[in-house]
């Protein structure tokens, strides 16, 4: 996966985060587990948006800009897999709710 790419993905994994986040707490099935996030989250879906969606933004920029290149690749890999684990336990909830 070229640098790019995994950026766009980071971005992609973020968005999909903040959507199923607010999806899941706002149908009561679960919590926003992060304490500043959840204290985000008090103001209204659309400050939560935007902070969840800046932080991933700053993030993107700092690993676009990263030097030395291989430690800004190796970052932006992990949180990919973090963002990764992240979404396949939105789904699980999901699919949880939607057999119950």
């Amino acid at each position: 996966m070229n640098h790019k790419t995994l950026l766009a993905s980071i971005l992609l994994l973020n968005t999909f985060d903040a959507v199923f986040t607010l999806f899941i707490v706002t149908a009561g099935l679960g919590y926003e587990s992060n304490p500043l996030m959840a204290w985000v989250l008090g103001y209204g879906p659309v400050a939560f948006m935007l902070v969840k969606l800046a932080g991933g933004g700053a993030c993107v920029y700092v690993f676009s800009t990263g030097y030395p290149l291989w430690i800004a690749v190796y970052g932006a890999y992990m949180v990919a897999r973090v963002y990764a684990l992240i979404a396949a336990y939105h789904i699980a909830c999901f699919a949880a709710w939607v057999v119950a």
